[in-house]
């Protein structure tokens, strides 16, 4: 025989390696390519037909090691057991042990990573010894996630290719490349659980069932009419809890129903109604909710720990960034760095919160800021007797002024005042700058804050 004419050393005859000879690319080899050419697979089939196999020695040897150099070929199921690599993305390669392609464990890659402890497939979770070989592999995300190569095979054909991923840093795209190019075979298609039959049909099951203390329709708890006494309503928060309207003395036109379960799981044993809000003449304001059993009020109640805190936490509030001015009479104050990180908001949560949960009135709040909030009196203009006690004197103002005169200068309303009668049009100046062009972003923030829970919508002052 001469050089050249053994099977798979001659040129040309390496799969993938010689020209014309991987299927489909060499000239004539396609399917229909030329009058009386065979189809590519049956001159492969007649190919490696000649080849030995390198694990059972038996001839139709049909993988190769796609390194050139490299003279390996075995059946594919014999390459398995010979831990070959092949990659399921094209060009298709094989690799041999000697020339496959594996992982390594980079220290700097991994800081927080100590092989000292038990490790565990996370797929299986048997115990698993953190060498990196053919049959172990790791994330390349997040280094701490090991698995058998079977494992992470069989986790690749049931997710699919839209929900293979870590099963500990979630992460999808760099699991999936470096899962690839190990020789995981990834199926194009949606996970297994996805495409069972009626595999979701009962979330489309709507809850239908009376679930009264005396059930009175006729037909049993099962049956809900269409509309009627006997229709059956299901729970508002929860869903899993129904009543027919006329076991629950419901009313026709009744939609929204809150079984007892979820009643009893908030404050009061039926949903309560904020229907009044008491002031003091110090602008103090609190709120009571009643239901038709038990009142319950944001006054002080008989729990002296929770009474302690909320007491603590308004006046850590009325002494933080966002409030200048004497003690009980605070106004918004502008603070670049508060408004930076949005604490008038987070202040306004606070307060809502606060008072739904029992906080005493609160007293601290200036009338220009009351106003301002809730427009109470309605209608009504900021004037002199909103703002902090006013001077006295002419001297004494003169001194608040020339204490003042940077402020004054910046708001526009520097100049000279020789009376008492005068002050009033510098205070209309003052207060339309200082309280309302200046403070539009602030209060708009804080009075959304108070918003929180339905605070602010069921604010109706009384005066006294």
């Amino acid at each position: 025989m001469g050089p050249g004419t053994e099977p798979g050393t001659g040129p040309g005859t390496e799969p993938g390696t010689g020209p014309g000879t991987e299927p489909g690319t060499g000239p004539g080899t396609g399917p229909g390519t030329g009058p009386g050419t065979e189809p590519s697979f049956l001159l492969e089939m007649r190919r490696s037909s000649r080849l030995t196999c390198f694990g059972c020695h038996k001839k139709g040897a049909c993988v190769g090691c796609f390194v050139p150099r490299c003279r390996k070929k075995v059946h594919f199921p014999c390459g398995q057991r010979l831990e070959f690599v092949s990659q399921f993305k094209c060009p298709f390669p094989s690799y041999c042990p000697a020339h496959a392609p594996s992982q390594s464990l980079s220290p700097g890659l991994s800081p927080g990573l100590d092989l000292s402890l038990p490790q565990s497939c996370s797929v299986c979770l048997d115990p698993i010894d953190p060498l990196l070989s053919f049959s172990i592999l790791k994330c390349p995300s997040c280094h701490s996630s090991w698995f058998h190569r079977h494992c992470v095979q069989r986790q690749a054909h049931s997710s699919g290719l839209f929900f293979f991923r870590c099963t500990l840093c979630n992460n999808k795209d760099q699991f999936q490349e470096e899962m690839l190019r190990l020789g995981i075979h990834i199926p194009e298609r949606d996970a297994s659980w996805e495409l069972e039959t009626g595999a979701y049909s009962e979330l489309l099951e709507v809850y239908r069932h009376c679930d009264a203390e005396t059930c009175e329709c006729p037909e049993g708890r099962g049956h809900s009419a269409k509309t009627g006494y006997l229709e059956i309503i299901r729970c508002r928060l929860c869903g899993s809890r129904g009543t027919h309207r006329k076991c629950s003395g419901l009313r026709l036109e009744t939609r929204d129903w809150a079984c007892p379960d979820c009643t009893s799981a908030i404050d009061g044993k039926c949903e309560q109604h904020a229907n009044s809000m008491i002031t003091t003449p110090l602008c103090a304001f609190c709120f009571r909710f009643t239901d038709n059993r038990t009142p319950f009020s944001s006054s002080p109640g008989t729990d002296g720990a929770l009474q302690h805190f909320l007491n603590l936490l308004l006046r850590q509030i009325q002494d933080c960034e966002v409030f200048e001015g004497p003690m009980g009479c605070k106004n918004l104050a502008l603070n670049a760095q508060a408004l930076k990180e949005d604490l008038y908001f987070d202040i306004g949560v606070l307060l809502a919160l606060a008072l739904v949960h029992g906080a005493p009135c609160l007293r601290f709040f200036s009338p220009a800021l009351y106003q301002l909030l809730f427009n109470f009196p309605q209608n009504q203009p900021l004037t002199l007797s909103h703002l902090t006690p006013a001077a006295q004197s002419i001297s004494e103002l003169q001194s608040v002024l020339s204490s003042c005169s940077d402020h004054l200068t910046l708001s526009g309303c520097n100049r000279p005042i020789k009376s008492l009668e005068e002050r009033a049009g510098l205070v209309d100046d003052l207060i339309a700058f200082s309280l309302i062009t200046r403070m539009q972003l602030p209060l708009q923030r804080f009075r959304e804050g108070l918003q929180t829970l339905g605070v602010f919508e069921q604010v109706t002052p009384l005066c006294f």
